[in-house]
């Protein structure tokens, strides 16, 4: 579901003309969310005896915000912070998901990044509206208040498009960065191109980091063991093309999907699509490996994938859909992945599984050019 933009609260009668302004200016000069949204659209909560046309009323604060914590990029909260930290805390999932919450005093003095300050974008929210109020920032996470900062690593992440494994690993790993710790770095599709501070990290390359004694990050799609001192970043550019008899047992292509990925060492997460043909959309099995997977399931016509050069065509898939013959999992793969890419590559021809089942798998060719087993420095 796409979020909404941004939402205003307050408990006081200062505090909502204090909104009003904010939105205002944000209508001018918007702040831009993680997340690239259709409209701008801001709106201002309020108690209910101070509610105008401008403001939407709420009964109870807490309740009114639980109820709409998920469905916005950002909060804005104009009040004290004890008040913001007492009905936040049930409502906090995991810095993945969590909104930016910020938070002013009723005369607008200062502005203070109270949650997802770096992949919420909070801090950034709170740069934006402090320029925009003359007022004073007030950011607390430790990488922005070192001279010059210290890149964030969940951040570095994300801009790269990376998926971050190891979430309970990230503190210590981000910590070696702030406190000037050498790491290693396996990225040899070079993913992660953002500048470090030079001599931070200095150059080091060993193809292990039990040989190399130093803390790694590896970025990559294969799959890579868990570590305490190897943090892993998956590349997540692979579409799964699947092709299917009517009504296979889900567990069945759950099965397959886990088998592919241990024989051919492919990171789950490296996967950002299911794809098949049209008349498949509702196969069950299809359905349910794409909600535990939490992937879209994209399809194409029969036409448009019969068009499609893949290795394995199957005359009777052919002759099922009345067109020349095609490879269903290798032409939805292949798609799939031209929707995302610009240099689509079929990374596995088609494998068949209890007899019912065909997996491909596409991606981008960018990211299948080199694979040396080196680390290289986080530079």
């Amino acid at each position: 579901m796409t979020k909404q933009y941004l939402a205003l609260w307050t408990v006081s009668g200062k505090g909502l003309a204090l909104c009003q302004r904010i939105k205002n200016l944000l209508s001018v000069d918007p702040w831009i969310p993680r997340h690239t949204l259709p409209r701008y659209a801001i709106d201002i909560y309020a108690p209910e005896r101070l509610c105008q046309n401008t403001a939407r009323p709420f009964g109870s604060l807490s309740e009114s915000l639980a109820a709409t914590f998920s469905d916005y990029c950002g909060h804005i909260f104009v009040g004290a912070c004890g008040i913001a930290v007492r009905i936040l805390a049930p409502l906090l999932i995991h810095k993945q998901v969590d909104p930016a919450f910020v938070v002013l005093d009723n005369q607008g003095a200062f502005v203070i990044s109270l949650l997802s300050g770096h992949l919420g974008g909070a801090n950034a929210l709170t740069r934006h509206l402090a320029s925009l109020l003359n007022a004073t920032p007030v950011i607390t996470t430790a990488s922005d208040l070192l001279s010059p900062p210290v890149p964030s690593i969940d951040i570095l992440a994300r801009n790269a498009g990376l998926t971050v494994l190891d979430w309970d690993l990230l503190p210590f790993f981000q910590n070696c960065l702030l406190e000037g710790k050498n790491l290693g770095l396996y990225d040899p599709c070079r993913c992660l191109q953002q500048p470090i501070p030079r001599g931070l990290l200095p150059r080091y390359s060993c193809p292990d980091e039990k040989t190399s004694q130093l803390p790694v990050i590896t970025v990559h799609w294969r799959h890579i063991e868990k570590q305490p001192s190897r943090l892993r970043l998956v590349i997540s550019h692979l579409v799964l093309g699947v092709g299917c008899r009517k009504d296979t047992e889900p567990n069945l292509l759950r099965k397959a999907f886990d088998s592919l990925c241990k024989e051919y060492m492919i990171a789950r997460d490296a996967f950002r699509a299911l794809a098949t043909v049209e008349e498949k959309k509702n196969e069950p099995c299809i359905l349910r490996l794409a909600e535990i997977l939490h992937l879209p399931l994209l399809t194409f016509s029969s036409q448009n994938l019969a068009l499609t050069t893949t290795p394995h065509p199957s005359k009777k898939a052919g002759e099922r859909f009345s067109t020349p013959p095609f490879s269903v999992s290798e032409a939805a793969a292949l798609l799939g992945a031209g929707s995302f890419h610009d240099d689509p590559v079929l990374i596995l021809s088609k494998i068949t599984y209890f007899k019912k089942l065909t997996l491909a798998v596409g991606g981008s060719n960018a990211f299948m050019q080199s694979e040396p087993n080196e680390i290289h420095p986080f530079t």
